[in-house]
């Protein structure tokens, strides 16, 4: 799919989905903000869209990409398997809907049966450079709210942007805007026309 630049391109994406939504945009918003907390930029560094996928695995694990491909009917290819998972089952056989009708199961669940998984790795694990400022506990929150692999489980963007990762930006906002207001009204207040009435 040529949708969104690859180091920002939304797991959907990458395992091959043709319908997505705008959650690929708080993909995008997530790696980002990862990027800039973490002084690493990008942060998924992946040389096509396979490597890319694997990048995304080597920091979210492959547990969830699982059951993520398994919720929606997601069959990986071969080539993507073992690049991610560390397997290739070249002996697969891709059939419509990505079941084997044979055994009556799916090929992903097949597929995790035989292979190692990788965990999640805690953020608090993936450390900024020595020289980066500390990074708030609520950007690793918000960071970790973005960069799911369902797109269900993302946030919206109202809902990101109400995060209280940006509770000071929002009260320099109103505070700013309060201060306007104030000297708005005082000029209204003092204007020679106000006198003239």
């Amino acid at each position: 799919v040529r949708v969104a630049s690859r180091h920002y391109k939304a797991p959907e994406l990458l395992v091959g989905m043709t319908a997505y939504d705008y959650s690929v945009d708080l993909w995008a918003a997530g790696c980002i903000l990862a990027g800039l907390l973490f002084w690493r930029e990008p942060f998924f560094r992946g040389r096509d869209n396979v490597d890319q996928l694997a990048k995304v695995a080597g920091i979210l694990g492959t547990e969830d990409l699982a059951a993520y491909c398994r919720k929606y009917g997601v069959v990986l290819r071969p080539d993507v398997r073992g690049a991610v998972f560390g397997t290739s089952s070249d002996s697969d056989t891709e059939s419509e809907g990505g079941r084997d009708e044979a055994k009556g199961t799916t090929k992903m669940a097949a597929m995790e049966r035989n292979v190692p998984r990788k965990r999640k790795r805690p953020w608090r694990d993936i450390p900024p450079p020595a020289d980066a400022p500390p990074i708030p506990p609520e950007g690793i929150d918000l960071v970790d709210r973005l960069l799911r692999y369902d797109h269900a489980e993302r946030p919206t963007a109202v809902e990101a942007m109400a995060h209280p990762f940006f509770d000071e930006v929002r009260e320099t906002i109103e505070r700013e805007w309060a201060e306007e207001n104030a000297a708005r009204e005082e000029k209204e207040v003092t204007s020679p026309s106000n006198f003239l009435q």
